[in-house]
């Protein structure tokens, strides 16, 4: 196993500093771990072998209580990480206070699991592989994805842009304020689970829609009955269970073109 410690170093918008991050196994696929708090994280996938890691930071805007005198401020932004990778499973764990963006370019077959509190937009690009992201307050926007995805948040959208679909794999998007945008192929086999409780669903597939019926149970000489929020319905024939909720927000569900 290596561990990697990156402390104290200092980073700038104009000379990044790039950690390069070696794999066990070069060319195999493998699996990236990580969580921040008040950072922000950008997941982009390469033709490499390597993880390498860099950042960046945003100067606050000047307050008026500033007593510089007129000073022009320096960054001051040090990107302090503790990286372990063991059998291509690399993890990153952060320990910075200030609002840090982390780039971190993967080989395209990687797994992800990330966590984000407070840090703004979560940005995943060209990845191959099965992804689990969490982001609250803060969106999650996923592009030229190529497999499956847990995603949830809180106070943030999520929008995700497919290019292939894993087959008889289930996914779950779940957000609590901000619209959930999914874009899947033409072909997916997906059965879906859906629930808008403010909002509305839309979609231009043709999906045919299955009614659940009303549920009463009996007993005591009560009679209670239940009806169900969720819409479920099936695309070409349905497949794996797919599962949309969302509490204050539209989904949207679209054929990719």
């Amino acid at each position: 196993m290596m561990v990697l410690l990156v402390a104290g170093t200092h980073i700038t918008a104009q000379a990044q500093k790039v950690v390069n991050v070696s794999l066990s196994n070069p060319g195999k696929p493998g699996k990236l771990k990580m969580t921040t708090t008040f950072g922000a994280i950008k997941i982009v996938g390469y033709n490499g072998k390597e993880v390498k890691i860099s950042s960046s930071s945003v100067l606050p805007k000047k307050s008026h209580s500033d007593k510089s005198g007129g000073l022009k401020r320096i960054a001051n932004s040090f990107m302090k990480l503790t990286i372990t990778e063991e059998n291509n499973y690399v993890k990153i764990s952060t320990s910075s206070h200030q609002h840090i963006t982390y780039l971190i370019q993967v080989p395209r077959k990687f797994d992800l699991k990330l966590g984000m509190v407070n840090g703004g937009k979560m940005e995943i690009e060209n990845i191959e592989g099965e992804i689990e992201a969490s982001n609250v307050n803060g969106s999650i926007i996923a592009k030229n994805i190529s497999g499956a995805m847990l995603a949830n948040t809180v106070n943030g959208k999520i929008i995700v842009d497919f290019d292939k679909i894993k087959p008889n794999t289930p996914m779950s998007f779940r957000g609590l304020s901000g619209k959930i945008d999914l874009t899947l192929p033409k072909s997916t086999k997906a059965t879906f689970k859906m629930r808008a409780d403010r909002g509305d669903i839309f979609s231009d597939f043709e999906m045919d829609i299955v009614d659940e019926p009303t549920v009463v149970k009996k007993g005591d000489n009560k009679k209670r009955i239940i009806v169900s929020k969720w819409v479920k319905g099936k695309l070409n024939g349905g497949g794996a269970n797919f599962t949309l909720k969302n509490m204050h927000g539209n989904i949207y569900i679209r054929q990719k073109k």
